[in-house]
């Protein structure tokens, strides 16, 4: 999808090329990620590449993920929007993610009636004993524009990665719930909220519990990918749900446990080329980030007459398989490669 610009005042520095969407259902019955991509224009006529990934869960978490990427395509498609942004990135960043939470909740209740469902709204929140409150999605957002600017913002762990020569560079934040910097925050705002690693109903507790804070040389019950990460949960109090983040669109429960969906908004310019990759959780999970340089270089290099989002999306297809076998989660991604001129 494009929008129309006039023409640029100055050259562009860079070609900014996205791949096809990267999508897999995996061993789900139901394929829950969303993805979008679109481009944009300034009023200058520079062009700028805008890729969506939200990762539904939880009841309706496909109608919820689609509807987060159908939120934010209609603002950001939206007359003006990129100059707008280019002024005050994270006010705008946070208004969009503000906008789609309203609109997931108007949802949720909407979702409540039709199924004649006991609900309550008080302080902001629904308070249900339906399922329907444990549904949400991730949410993630890359911008690339042609003289080198890059813009993310996130919720939750759909992340995105740039490799340029060397080096390796998260451009996403961690919002889990061993990240410290969100224990403190929750414990502000909802102190009875836990931050444990998930034990599974037949592990043995350790001695002194599942506590993650304070930090210990205990460890956790089991890993989560192949990078070796600890599985860890959210707990709210009131409802003992779980959740894997920290930050999240939807999960009504989860918001009364602190549970935010405020994104965390990144800038940064690039001045030689270089890839990013944006994806799912059900990416990374097959991923080591030590080995994001040299396995970019091998997509590059070893394309089999695919281009290097379809070689790359295809080796972690099978990778996924052989990890995670019938469990394996949804994945969907997008391949960026910005490319000096």
């Amino acid at each position: 999808m494009q929008m129309e610009g006039t023409k640029a005042s100055s050259p562009p520095q860079f070609v900014v090329l996205v791949s096809e969407q990267l999508s897999d259902i995996g061993g789900q019955a139901v394929q829950q990620d969303s993805g979008l991509h679109f481009t944009v224009f300034d009023q200058h006529g520079h062009k700028c590449e805008i890729v969506i990934i939200c990762d539904g869960h939880g009841p309706n978490g496909k109608n919820i993920s689609q509807m987060v990427t159908t939120t934010f395509y209609n603002e950001m498609s939206s007359s003006g929007f990129y100059d707008r942004f280019k002024q005050n990135p994270s006010n705008i960043a946070e208004s969009m993610f503000s906008v789609a939470q309203e609109n997931v909740f108007r949802y949720m209740v909407e979702c409540l009636d039709r199924g004649d469902n006991a609900y309550e709204i008080k302080d902001g929140h629904i308070y249900s004993a339906s399922e329907i409150l444990r549904g949400g999605t991730t949410a993630t957002i890359v911008m690339v524009d042609d003289q080198g600017c890059v813009f993310t913002m996130n919720v939750a762990d759909s992340e995105a990665w740039i490799i340029q020569g060397d080096d390796a560079l998260k451009l996403t934040a961690d919002h889990l719930p061993d990240t410290l910097s969100e224990f403190e925050r929750i414990r502000e705002c909802s102190p009875t909220t836990t931050h444990l690693y998930d034990r599974r109903y037949y592990m043995t507790a350790h001695a002194r519990g599942d506590d993650i804070f304070p930090i210990t040389e205990q460890r956790g019950y089991y890993v989560k990918n192949v990078n070796e990460d600890w599985a860890t949960v959210l707990v709210e109090s009131t409802t003992s749900q779980k959740l894997a983040f920290t930050r999240s669109i939807g999960d009504e429960n989860m918001r009364k446990g602190g549970v935010i969906a405020t994104p965390s908004v990144y800038t940064r310019t690039v001045t030689e080329s270089a890839v990013i990759k944006v994806a799912s959780d059900g990416f990374w999970d097959n991923i080591k980030t030590s080995t994001l340089v040299s396995k970019t270089r091998e997509d590059a290099e070893n394309k089999m007459g695919m281009d290097m989002g379809q070689h790359w999306f295809e080796r972690i297809k099978k990778e996924n398989y052989k990890n995670f076998k019938h469990g394996r989660d949804n994945m969907m991604g997008y391949l960026i490669t910005i490319q000096r001129i």
